[in-house]
């Protein structure tokens, strides 16, 4: 006797649910590591972003306090060494006594896309001889100052500190 494709659909209907609602649960696991995938890559991109808004900004406060010297601010006595990263941090934040006085950079923050203006410090390092041309004579140095330059990004928590040495001539 037979029974047809009716017996057939009969036994797979079952069979078939199960089947796709296993396709169904890999294909919405996948679409998730994908989408997590780009959400960590936005965040990535948005953290460059940033980090190169607030080192574009310092370097901006450093070309300006480049200039500020040559057109004869004069700087603090140098008080710290280059890199003390904690007694620098400190300065800014107020917790250090004795720092040299800060200068605010004026630049357009909506322009920029950043969270506040950076600001710079000068200090003047100590003179010294160089060199000398001939034994018996020496080069005397011209000024020679540090620039220590802070600036944020887009947002506060992306933050850029910046120390150069320049020498007026």
């Amino acid at each position: 006797m037979y029974n047809g494709p009716h017996y057939s659909l009969r036994r797979q209907r079952g069979t078939a649910l199960a089947i796709g609602l296993i396709l169904l649960l890999v294909i919405t696991l996948l679409s998730m590591a994908g989408m997590r995938s780009t959400v960590i890559q936005e965040r990535i991109a948005s953290n460059l972003r940033d980090r190169s808004l607030a080192f574009q900004s310092a370097d901006s406060a450093l070309r300006a306090a480049e200039q500020a010297i040559a057109a004869g601010v004069p700087g603090a006595v140098a008080v710290a060494a280059p890199g003390d990263k904690e007694y620098w941090e400190e300065c800014w934040t107020g917790d250090e006594t004795g720092c040299p006085p800060a200068t605010i950079h004026s630049i357009d923050l909506a322009a920029w896309g950043i969270a506040a203006a950076p600001e710079y410090r000068l200090e003047q390092l100590h003179a010294g001889n160089y060199g000398s041309l001939a034994s018996d004579q020496a080069l005397s140095s011209p000024p020679l100052y540090r620039i220590t330059v802070r600036a944020v990004g887009g947002t506060a928590d992306s933050v850029v500190l910046l120390q150069a040495t320049y020498r007026l001539y």
